[in-house]
């Protein structure tokens, strides 16, 4: 009789546990922008939302915004090209113009920036650099994970994440899914 109360009490733990886990994996769905030739697959507690682009560029293009309350964070996807031409003067790759470009410009774009780390990264085949940082907005400390993917010669996609400091670690990891999903066609001409 013991043995029966044991092997149910196992049985249900168990099942507890795989509820739980099935719960708590969140589900994906598949964002598509032909206009800027980018698909990824991202979790299904991020809202896309309309916000205005606060640095319109002709060269620099808001592809998305994507937000999560709990706990809060944001998911930006940009744009940029034209790189061809200040990457000719500097002689070097898109990869190390873009990591040189950080280490100069954002500790002035930034308040209060501060270094996380600077990575060249390669997955799935698509080289891209990997940065983490954080800066001071208003009495909040944000930290960020900004990935940049060179597009040919002349162009880059941006896919930001960022959130509070004592938030971000719960959520960096949404930005995993987006990345090894990602597939880059190019913009409609």
């Amino acid at each position: 009789m013991k043995k029966i109360w044991l092997l149910t009490a196992v049985i249900a733990v168990l099942v507890i546990g795989f509820v739980l886990v099935l719960w708590q994996n969140n589900k994906t769905f598949e964002f598509k922008d032909e206009t800027f030739g980018i698909s990824f697959s991202i979790t299904d507690n991020y809202q896309k939302v309309a916000r205005e682009d606060k640095q319109p560029s002709e060269s620099n293009k808001l592809v998305a915004h994507f937000v999560r309350t709990d706990p809060p964070a944001l998911i930006t996807i940009r744009y940029e090209t034209g790189l061809r031409k200040v990457k000719s003067l500097t002689r070097r790759s898109s990869v190390e113009h873009f990591m040189a470009d950080i280490t100069q410009f954002f500790p002035v774009k930034y308040q209060e920036y501060q270094f996380g780390s600077l990575e060249k990264q390669e997955v799935n085949g698509q080289e891209f650099v990997e940065h983490t940082f954080s800066y001071k907005d208003k009495e909040d400390t944000i930290k960020v994970r900004l990935l940049i993917y060179p597009y040919l010669d002349d162009a880059a996609y941006y896919l930001m994440i960022q959130g509070k400091e004592a938030d971000l670690e719960k959520v960096a990891k949404d930005l995993d899914s987006l990345r090894d999903s990602v597939k880059f066609t190019g913009p409609k001409q």
